[in-house]
């Protein structure tokens, strides 16, 4: 942060640098998922659909990811059918 401020030829421009990389920062989006994580098909269902269209999944993308579950047998999503 402090290389921001250094750097830049403002406060201001240093201040939106530091928060357009915390916003974009894996650990800001994904607070949850460490590197030693596999997050299992509703959780990258949920990601995917809260990126996409800031909701959860549709009921197709639910499908998808039970159908990519019950081939390796994990439970049912946390969240409710639609």
């Amino acid at each position: 942060m402090d290389a921001q401020f250094a750097r830049s030829p403002t406060p201001e421009v240093a201040v939106k640098r530091v928060v357009m990389l915390s916003l974009k920062s894996p650990r800001f989006l994904y607070p949850d998922l460490s590197e030693l994580e596999h997050p299992d098909d509703f959780t990258v269902a949920s990601r995917l659909a809260l990126e996409l269209w800031d909701s959860i999944p549709d009921g197709g993308l639910t499908r998808m990811a039970a159908e990519a579950s019950s081939e390796i047998g994990t439970v049912s999503p946390p969240w409710p059918a639609g």
